[in-house]
């Protein structure tokens, strides 16, 4: 009797069977999600991981009514909280959004108004649903933004989003998609570009948020992040999923070869000069380096006895809006060797970027000094400092926004040429397409867009159009953040085979530190300005010695650190 009268299980958050996603109509459509099916219960978080294409982020527009534009939604069911929205009006959807469901998008540089302070765009989903008297959305923008890790909420919800970090910016992205305390959560890459401990803190965000009976559906990349709070993992390939289950049996575990492929591909813990991805080296066997190794070396070989870079106990200071100033870098110094790669770590507001423009030669120390090649970089004229442009160069975290939208391939890589003097025709096109040739693209690539470029392509582009000036020293600032574990993967490798091929310098930029330990030779560990710890990179990743050092390293997930045991080729 006593079995007759249990409660039935509670149903599902979301409910997906057959779900299918495609654009287009007749020969040209293109499926982007086909036949899928899953559940999100509450208090449960779902991680659905895959390359770029895969689906993902189509998948979890669905979800939202947000497939796009000529989107055809198909299922045998679709619910949300027990209610059928398949062929919802857009009324009923807008009803739903920020109340019910809520999303986390993943560029907060383009998401955030840049004309609206910080805390009307948090409240904006308080002021559609009317939720609260005024002064109770205030108290709840300020709430949302405390709990997303933002440090200074008062002070932040006043500011626009060009005065937030990176970091910071994607924090308020998420207390906007959390103000309205949305049951279904659905975060599209969440933590990309945030340092290990922001990256801690919104991890910890998350799993209170599902523990409080919430559901949340994770989009990401980031096997580590996954690793972390997951429940369940679902994996994606062209838009079908291959294999799911528990965290614990797809990632110690998995049956299908491509998620064998995807955790083959992550860098933690493998050193300098393991590669992550197959196939052989691009650069190395490219036309380029045979006809041009000698060219490109003359420039720098006259210093090649010494360092690339030399920077002597620089500081920076700025002054704020109230008059006060406030300590950017303070008395760093460091030297990279030719051909070697120091990597740059550090929490957001640690220092990194104002080195960056320092190293770039857009902005002077107010102390200190650098030396690039050999010859004074800092406290010089740039008329002074012009021929040495051409050997230093930035590969961006996002290529698309370095990029003219209406330039195509050939014109972005021809005006880089330009700006070298290169502008005699057949020259320049044979160079163009030396530089695909290293970056492992062909001429079928010339002239499409970049829009119409995977993001791994469009990096292969940005890192092609570096090159171009046939540079010393590149700078790498967060250049795979963004980026897939295969495609990362492909893109780490290719620099270490374009840095063993012509000698060159990096300095490299990352939160990700399982990458910084991969690609670095030494590593310098950055703390509101100042350096706390730098040494070989094998050593400050095995036994760091900074208290702060150790902190970031425990935050984040590698082998041997990770909650649960991944399968060995993943190590």
């Amino acid at each position: 009797m006593s079995a007759l009268l249990q409660s039935p299980p509670p149903a599902p958050l979301v409910q997906v069977l057959h779900l299918s996603v495609s654009f287009g109509r007749g020969a040209t459509t293109n499926a982007a999600v086909r036949d899928i099916s899953f559940t999100l219960e509450a208090g449960e978080i779902l991680a659905l991981v895959g390359e770029s294409g895969s689906g993902k982020s189509v998948t979890g527009r669905a979800l939202l009514g947000l497939a796009g534009t000529g989107a055809r939604v198909t299922a045998e069911t679709l619910e949300i909280e027990g209610h059928s929205v398949l062929g919802d009006p857009e009324r009923r959807w807008r009803a739903r959004r920020g109340r019910q469901l809520g999303l986390v998008l993943q560029d907060a540089l383009v998401s955030l108004d840049p004309l609206r302070q910080v805390g009307h765009e948090v409240g904006e989903v308080l002021d559609a649903h009317g939720i609260g008297t005024r002064r109770q959305r205030h108290g709840r923008v300020i709430a949302a933004l405390r709990e997303a890790g933002l440090p200074e909420p008062e002070r932040r919800a006043r500011q626009r989003s060009g005065q937030l970090s990176g970091g910071q910016r994607q924090r308020a992205l998420i207390a906007a998609a959390i103000a309205g305390h949305p049951r279904i959560l659905i975060a599209d890459e969440p933590t990309t570009a945030l340092d290990s401990t922001v990256q801690r803190q919104l991890l910890e965000l998350l799993r209170s948020i599902a523990a409080q009976g919430n559901a949340i559906l994770l989009i990401t990349h980031d096997i580590g992040v996954v690793n972390e709070i997951a429940d369940r993992v679902a994996v994606m390939r062209e838009g079908q999923i291959v294999e799911s289950g528990p965290t614990e049996a797809i990632l110690g575990n998995p049956r299908h070869a491509y998620t064998r492929a995807l955790l083959a591909a992550l860098p933690a813990g493998k050193a300098k000069g393991v590669r992550l991805s197959a196939g052989t080296a691009v650069a190395s066997s490219s036309e380029f380096r045979h006809r041009n190794r000698r060219s490109w070396e003359s420039g720098t070989a006259g210093a090649r006895g010494g360092s690339a870079i030399v920077v002597d106990r620089i500081s920076k200071r700025y002054a704020t809006t109230g008059g006060m100033a406030v300590t950017a870098i303070d008395q760093v110094s460091f030297t990279v060797g030719h051909g070697r790669t120091l990597g740059l770590v550090g929490e957001s507001g640690a220092g990194k970027s104002t080195i960056a423009r320092i190293l770039l030669g857009l902005t002077q120390p107010d102390s200190g000094s650098v030396t690039l090649l050999g010859q004074p970089w800092s406290g010089v004229t740039e008329k002074v400092r012009r021929p040495l442009r051409s050997s230093l160069q930035m590969i961006y975290q996002d290529p698309l926004s370095s990029f003219d939208p209406r330039w195509d391939v050939e014109r972005i890589l021809r005006d880089a040429l330009r700006a070298i003097g290169l502008t005699e025709r057949e020259a320049a096109k044979r160079r163009t397409l030396q530089l695909l040739d290293i970056v492992g693209l062909q001429a079928k690539h010339l002239p499409a867009a970049p829009l119409l470029l995977s993001g791994g392509q469009r990096q292969r582009v940005a890192i092609a159009r570096a090159l171009a000036s046939e540079p010393a020293v590149l700078l790498c600032d967060e250049p795979v953040s963004a980026l897939d574990a295969t495609t990362q993967a492909q893109v780490l490798d290719l620099l270490v085979d374009i840095q063993k091929a012509f000698g060159l310098t990096y300095v490299f930029i990352s939160h990700d530190l399982a990458v910084i330990h991969h690609m670095s030779d030494d590593i310098l560990v950055l703390k509101d300005g100042r350096v706390v710890e730098q040494g070989p990179a094998s050593e400050v990743w095995r036994s760091p010695a900074h208290p702060y050092t150790q902190s970031l390293f425990a935050s984040v997930a590698k082998p041997g650190g990770f909650s649960r045991s991944l399968h060995p080729e993943a190590v």
